[in-house]
């Protein structure tokens, strides 16, 4: 089955989904970024030591 067909029959057949199943789908995703850097000019610039 794919996805297509799947959201499909969430939406548009609730009645031949499983006793209890809730019609309707839902996704969730977390964006993780990667590490920051900065340009040596930034770092020696505010970082002097």
């Amino acid at each position: 089955m794919t996805i297509a067909q799947l959201a499909q029959k969430a939406y548009f057949a609730p009645t031949e989904l499983p006793p209890g199943m809730v019609p309707g789908l839902e996704a969730t995703h977390a964006f993780d970024p990667p590490p920051l850097t900065f340009s040596s000019g930034w770092t020696r610039t505010h970082h002097s030591a």
